[in-house]
């Protein structure tokens, strides 16, 4: 089973992702899998002469150069798919911080496989099969699932479970190749005209927040909605089909998982209503669901409701509001 760790080398959490590639290879060669594969992305030559220390635990490294910030996603993605093209691997494994994240999601909204997050164990049971351990709810469970379908991606949860007593296989890779690539994007410098933490995206606290699914389609339906909640000076929030196909960035979430608002008003537009989202709008003050599916879940817990398609929600009533009747 062809199996890759992916780690970028000059990330802010990069010592973390050291800490977890270091746990899982460990784990992973230990009980039978093939010697993982680490595809490591870095800005220039040099950076990967840091962690070479890491290559003991890897059959093959491939070094992916390209000279942009570590937010560039755009150029990221499109190296990575290139490689995967090529390489076709079973198995991709991201590491559970903000960039593995991100990556992981945008990623696999194009590559359309099966991914799991916050995985907190991987066994191989059958010779094209593994077992994994996720976190649900907000770490309040632990599910087991049984997975045969590849390939697969997985992002590995904030901690790994691994059996401390294993001993550690150094290995001398045997091919350490490296690509360089040109970016995707315009973006080579970043000029920090202000400094914003988490609190930034406030859909605990905003009194109006626009909650989108996989209803609205596509990103071009989930910016229509990013600006309409920006003209009304709301934050956006969304369901786990919306951050992991790249819509809206995983700090974003909604829901067991994410995070819960008490906005005064929460829209939400193309959400099907599943408990584990729900839960995070229940204490909002007033609900208004659109969904063109007048059986959706989600109008067994919203206070007014539409059947209609978002797209159409929005444009009548921002129709109404330039006429002043609403």
């Amino acid at each position: 089973m062809k199996t890759t760790f992916v780690l970028h080398v000059n990330h802010l959490d990069f010592q973390k992702q050291v800490q977890q590639l270091e746990e899982l290879a460990d784990s992973l060669t230990n009980t039978a899998l093939i010697m993982p594969e680490l595809w490591l992305l870095c800005q220039n030559k040099a950076q990967y002469r840091e962690v070479e220390i890491l290559f003991t635990r890897f059959s093959t490294v491939q070094v992916l150069i390209c000279e942009t910030v570590w937010t560039d996603f755009v150029s990221h993605k499109a190296n990575f798919l290139s490689l995967v093209a090529t390489e076709q691997p079973e198995m991709i494994l991201f590491t559970g911080d903000q960039f593995g994240k991100e990556l992981a999601a945008r990623v696999n909204a194009t590559m359309k496989k099966d991914i799991y997050f916050n995985v907190k164990q991987i066994q191989r049971i059958t010779e094209n099969a593994i077992q994994i351990q996720q976190e649900l709810f907000g770490s309040q469970l632990l599910g087991i699932s049984d997975l045969q379908k590849m390939p697969i991606v997985l992002v590995l949860a904030a901690t790994y479970n691994q059996n401390k007593s294993i001993q550690t296989k150094q290995v001398k890779p045997k091919v350490v190749e490296i690509r360089e690539f040109e970016p995707k994007s315009s973006i080579k410098k970043i000029r920090v005209l202000k400094k914003y933490t988490q609190q930034s995206i406030d859909l605990v606290a905003s009194p109006f927040i626009v909650a989108i699914g996989r209803g609205v389609q596509s990103e071009i339906g989930a910016q229509e909605a990013k600006e309409f909640a920006s003209r009304y000076h709301g934050e956006v929030g969304g369901t786990r089909a919306a951050t992991t196909n790249g819509w809206l960035s995983h700090d974003r979430l909604i829901g067991v998982s994410g995070k819960s608002s008490h906005a005064d008003i929460c829209l939400t537009l193309g959400v099907s209503g599943l408990p584990a989202f729900t839960k995070g709008i229940e204490n909002c003050k007033k609900i208004i669901a659109v969904n063109k599916d007048s059986e959706a879940l989600i109008f067994n817990n919203c206070d007014i409701g539409f059947v209609c398609e978002s797209q159409e929600f929005i444009e009548k009533l921002l129709e109404r509001r330039e006429k002043g009747d609403g």
